[in-house]
């Protein structure tokens, strides 16, 4: 998997209190399972597993034989990666493609008492939703309600080097592999100040995001052309199932409102579905594709679906960009007001602008049917501006300010 640089609305389930002096405690070892939730154990723990097999509309208790098995990995830094893998606690019996067959509506909590979550979920399933909470007695839980998926996996196969020659290609017919995670940190910190402070401001737009696919691997997060709009990501998986048949899969992701706007510079709420034309590239040539964007709660969530391998890009952008604004003025407000006003030259058909003032990993957004704009709550300090045309999503940005906030 890539470097991740840039990527959930969920059923809250009810997590018994604890006495207020029972305090989360330390991290556990990198790699070692959390157990079940109890009176005795309520953090570092995974709470009941739900399912609605047979699609029934209904939840209630997971097979008995199915566990979550649920750690800390340590990925780019100590313990920064919660991995959860659904399978058999035993592996007599039904297989868990019996117990949970693809398709399988599945729910389920887990506390990571002092380790706080990570803006994104990933992984083989087809995610509806995943959400956190906090409680100063038992710290934080994570609740995820996801389908179990089909999937064919191979070595030798990756999105940045391709899957040309896979090797050991598998075929499972139930999957469900999750993981919470985030950024490198130390890779961020090592890019020039301006790109370090709009990758930091991705990921924190991107909190409570989710992406799933049946994909063997994928270049995670999805990236963004800041000059064209465009999303992109990178799947990969063999052509061909170890049974012989073509492989088809699907990629699924939620981005909510605090993306959208930093991403498109609208809200969900205001972006037509046909605001977006998507498209994917095999090697170097590029075909239209079909994907659909829905309005759910949050943000938005879209779904490509019948995607054949070995290594497409998928690609969603605006389908119409308005032009950078030519010029743009800035003027800092007076002393301790914490704010500036920005002033851009008109952009024919906008409907409105938006203004982005960043400093170090942050980001401060401002919106208005005007070209002069008021971005406020800033600390003092010089802050990097720019401004951008909106049509039902942002056009190009403008040429950069810095101003000095006093």
């Amino acid at each position: 998997m890539s470097p991740r640089l840039l990527a959930a609305t969920l059923l809250l389930l009810v997590v018994a209190a604890v006495p207020a002096e029972a305090a989360p405690g330390p991290l556990p070892p990198a790699n070692a399972v959390f157990p079940t939730c109890s009176p005795q154990q309520q953090t570092y723990c995974v709470g009941a597993i739900e399912a609605d097999v047979g699609n029934t509309g209904t939840f209630s208790a997971a097979p008995a034989n199915v566990t979550l098995r649920t750690f800390l990995f340590s990925a780019f830094a100590d313990r920064d990666t919660l991995e959860l893998s659904a399978g058999r606690a035993i592996a007599d019996g039904p297989t868990f493609a019996e117990l949970l067959p693809a398709g399988t509506p599945v729910r389920f909590t887990v506390n990571t008492g002092a380790w706080t979550p990570e803006p994104m979920l990933s992984g083989r399933a087809r995610i509806s939703s995943g959400s956190r909470s906090f409680d100063a007695a038992t710290g934080w839980t994570i609740s995820v309600e996801a389908a179990t998926t089909a999937t064919t996996t191979a070595l030798n196969c990756s999105a940045s080097e391709g899957c040309d020659a896979p090797t050991d290609v598998t075929d499972d017919a139930s999957t469900l592999a999750l993981s919470v995670s985030g950024p490198s940190r130390p890779q961020l910190d090592a890019l020039p100040p301006d790109l370090r402070a709009l990758n930091y401001a991705i990921w924190e737009s991107l909190t409570g995001s989710y992406f799933g696919t049946s994909a063997s691997a994928w270049g995670f997060p999805p990236t963004l052309n800041a000059e064209t709009g465009a999303v992109s990501v990178d799947v990969a998986a063999p052509h061909l199932t170890a049974a012989g048949d073509v492989n088809v899969g699907f990629v699924t992701t939620f981005m909510p409102a605090a993306a959208i706007r930093s991403f498109w510079g609208a809200d969900p709420a205001t972006i037509a579905p046909g605001a977006f034309v998507a498209t994917r590239r095999d090697g170097t040539r590029v075909v239209p594709t079909a994907a659909s964007v829905a309005r759910v709660d949050g943000g938005l969530r879209i779904t490509f679906e019948g995607i054949t391998y070995s290594t497409p890009r998928l690609t969603l952008r605006p389908k119409r960009l308005l032009r950078a604004p030519r010029t743009l003025r800035a003027k800092a407000g007076p002393r301790n007001s914490r704010r500036v006003a920005l002033t851009a030259a008109k952009v024919k058909d906008a409907r409105r602008y938006q203004a982005a003032c960043s400093r170090g990993r942050r980001t401060v957004f401002a919106r208005s049917t005007r070209r002069t704009l008021v971005v406020r709550g800033l600390a003092k300090a010089t802050w990097t501006c720019r401004v951008r045309a909106v049509y039902q999503v942002g056009g190009r940005w403008s040429p950069t300010q810095r101003v000095r906030v006093r």
